[in-house]
């Protein structure tokens, strides 16, 4: 478990923009879905699920690259696995490397 309060490492908005590209269209589909499914998050607003949605890309991406501060400017494998299943994944996977 990665504990991002003991982390001095900062995430710059620039970095926050890139790691949440896809927000809005992501934030559109899974608003319809939850919708359409009455999942857990249907009562939801757009503007909550936006907030949410924006937040845990930034928390994942930080655990990501205090991941690689902590082993030595390198990604574990299995971390890597995880990362390149989706897009946003490859894109914070990516970022990170280029930190």
């Amino acid at each position: 478990m990665v504990r991002l309060d003991d982390a001095e490492i900062k995430v710059s908005t620039l970095e926050k923009m890139i790691v949440n590209w896809a927000l809005l269209p992501d934030a559109i589909f899974y608003a319809c879905k939850s919708r359409v499914t009455h999942d857990n998050y249907h009562s939801q607003t757009f503007m909550e699920r936006i907030k949410a949605m924006y937040e845990s890309r930034v928390e994942r991406y930080h655990k990501l690259i205090v991941i690689k501060d902590k082993h030595d400017g390198e990604i574990p494998t299995r971390v890597k696995r995880r990362c390149i299943q989706d897009p946003c994944g490859y894109t914070r996977l990516l970022l990170a490397y280029l930190r």
